[in-house]
């Protein structure tokens, strides 16, 4: 990708990722209104459970996003460490929490993995 068409590739995907974030804070908010019907639906008696899931509607589109954008331009390694950072991750924080006898707290490793991912992505998307 020339240098030019460098600026314009991040310029998009900018004006994508703002309009990601406008659609997925609705959805989370809608996720959040209904958090006391899915929770009886479900027989849930923790309501923490869905609302630390919350961000992963955020950031799972966003960490999307910024993968499609590496992928464009060509760059899979990048996006291959992405893929594998988050399910190691995902994997030592449930490895860990089980060790340290915190069974029921072992989903949070799936949003905790997930914001890693976003991290990475985002410091790989936009050079500085």
């Amino acid at each position: 990708m020339a240098s030019g068409n460098q600026q314009e590739g991040i310029n998009f995907l900018r004006t994508i990722n703002k309009k990601t974030i406008a659609i997925t804070v609705a959805l989370s908010l809608i996720w959040l209104l209904f958090t006391p019907f899915t929770n009886s639906f479900f027989q849930m008696k923790n309501i923490l459970v869905p609302i630390l899931f919350t961000p992963i509607i955020i950031l799972g589109a966003l960490t999307a996003s910024n993968k499609g954008f590496l992928q464009g331009k060509f760059n899979f390694k990048i996006v291959a460490a992405i893929i594998l950072l988050e399910a190691m991750s995902k994997f030592i924080f449930a490895f860990s929490l089980v060790t340290l006898n915190r069974q029921s707290w072992v989903f949070i490793a799936i949003p905790i993995s997930i914001l890693i991912a976003f991290l990475c992505s985002v410091s790989m998307a936009y050079p500085r």
